[in-house]
């Protein structure tokens, strides 16, 4: 849709209403002025009323129409008319990349509410089922980058893109947002919104169909069913407690804490809030070895989530990773079972029921999971470098191989998104060493653990791949002061190798 006050001009029939208020105008005086027995007084009057009469009726018709809409947006000077959009090119089908939103400020707070935006209208595109999307995370690559058409056309295989700013202020947001072809460059929609906070859900379904509209495709979205949530506080904290929790550092996932613990102080009924606070909490239990009090309050969250919405994949799925983070397997088995059996197409489902199996001892059953979380996933690379070494140990080695592959193809395209992620960087590095890439497997064990020498989580990956390198006090110097989940050291093939050292029971001693 075009922006522009002629655009609802149009839209409202205004125009057109106020040309059969000049068209029935004349009629009235041509025939007074014709009709020879009225006073010459008559059509005078009548000619008058009708001039003055026309500022009236068109400021009348004018407030109607702007009462027709919810939310009138504010187009800019420079925004063009909307054009047709060009028809995708044959070797490149729609696909659409919708990059993160610049923020237009200094604020790292405005800046991660910027991201939790820019991820809801994600969702909500994705959520209408007819628009082919570009993965999240590597449009999110981008933030910050200015990318231009043609590199978003080569980079993320898209036919068009979504960018913009968004600033904060303290009375009000602007958002500058288009939509553009990616091989010319084109632009198709633009917008210049201000709103309100609670105006956001509007603005969101607004979006969702001026995108459509360019695309020549009807897309409709309930932001507010959606949310979970009416209330706008409530909502602007969750978004930017989202923008933290996608950066995923420990220091983050503390202000995502915060800020959804604020939107559920705001709105206790926030499904979606509750559900993202128990999975934070649980995170911060299982890679950065949380307290007893946040495996507490992950199980709290998730059972207001429950009681809330007991119906809902991500409610268990929250539930799942919760008993993951306490070490209470069978149950974690259970409510991931239940979460895929709601939503089918929850990764982090497959993926925790992968890893509560895994911890079981079900060895079998992980591989299978996490063959199918990385299938649901396509740049999922964590779950096929983690099924590597069990088939290892299975002696299924045509299958450890296609993983393993695969699994290094898929970290290698998240690195040159992400070139400082420590995880992608040990986990490639231990499916290179069996792969006998031993020269380039420690050169990806040297940069994961130069990230953060200090990292349990890395310290104890690194112990993993020397012991499967053979280097026994390197692998024992890492696991001293790495995890502490006797259970996950007790089944993790890659420690198969120092097994018989009598350190290794020491280590499994000092975790009892």
């Amino acid at each position: 849709m075009a922006s522009g006050h002629s655009t609802e001009l149009k839209r409202h029939r205004v125009l057109s209403r106020m040309f059969a208020y000049l068209v029935f105008a004349a009629i009235v005086l041509a025939t007074a002025y014709s009709a020879p027995a009225l006073p010459a007084w008559i059509p005078h009057t009548l000619a008058a009323l009708a001039v003055a009469g026309f500022p009236l009726a068109l400021i009348i018709l004018l407030a109607s129409a702007k009462r027709m809409v919810a939310i009138e947006s504010r187009p800019s000077e420079t925004t063009p008319a909307l054009q047709a959009p060009p028809p995708v090119a044959a070797d490149r089908p729609l696909r659409l990349a919708v990059l993160p939103l610049d923020d237009a400020g200094d604020d790292p707070v405005h800046a991660r509410f910027a991201d939790g935006f820019t991820e809801e209208i994600l969702n909500l595109l994705w959520g209408t089922g007819r628009v082919p999307l570009a993965s999240q995370t590597s449009c999110f690559a981008l933030r910050g980058k200015h990318a231009d058409p043609k590199s978003v056309a080569e980079r993320l295989h898209a036919s068009h893109m979504i960018d913009g700013s968004l600033k904060r202020s303290p009375e009000k947001l602007v958002l500058e947002i288009q939509l553009r072809e990616t091989g010319t460059g084109a632009q198709l929609w633009s917008e210049h919104y201000e709103w309100m906070p609670e105006e956001i859900f509007a603005i969101q379904e607004q979006i969702i169909r001026h995108v459509g509209s360019a695309l020549d495709i009807e897309l409709n979205a309930d932001a507010r069913r959606y949310a979970t949530t009416a209330d706008p506080q409530a909502y602007e904290a969750y978004l930017t407690g989202r923008g933290y929790f996608l950066k995923g550092a420990l220091a983050d996932l503390a202000h995502a804490v915060m800020l959804f613990s604020q939107a559920t102080e705001s709105d206790p009924q926030f499904v979606r809030a509750w559900v993202d606070l128990a999975e934070t909490y649980a995170l911060q239990v299982i890679y950065f070895e949380g307290s007893d009090a946040e495996r507490k309050a992950a199980h709290v969250a998730s059972e207001k989530a429950l009681a809330l919405a007991p119906d809902r994949g991500d409610v268990h799925a929250a539930r799942g990773i919760t008993h993951l983070a306490s070490e209470e397997y069978e149950d974690a088995v259970t409510e991931c079972d239940r979460a895929i059996e709601l939503d089918p197409t929850l990764w982090k489902a497959y993926y925790n029921y992968a890893r509560a199996s895994y911890h079981q001892g079900q060895m079998e059953r992980a591989v299978e999971l996490f063959e199918k979380a990385a299938s649901v996933n396509p740049g999922d690379y964590q779950s096929l470098l983690l099924a590597a070494p069990i088939y290892k140990r299975m002696g299924d080695e045509e299958a450890f191989e296609k993983v393993a592959r695969e699994g290094v193809i898929r970290a290698e395209s998240y690195l040159a998104d992400y070139p400082d992620n420590h995880r992608a960087y040990y986990l490639g590095a231990g499916a290179l060493l069996g792969l006998g890439e031993r020269d380039r497997a420690f050169e990806w064990a040297e940069r994961a653990l130069a990230i953060d020498p200090s990292d349990p989580s890395i310290r104890y990956n690194m112990g993993c791949f020397y012991a499967k390198a053979g280097e026994n006090d390197k692998a024992f110097e890492c696991l001293h002061d790495s995890i502490t989940s006797r259970s996950w050291i007790e089944n993790d093939p890659d420690l198969d190798p120092i097994r018989e050292d009598p350190r290794f029971q020491r280590l499994l001693d000092s975790l009892e």
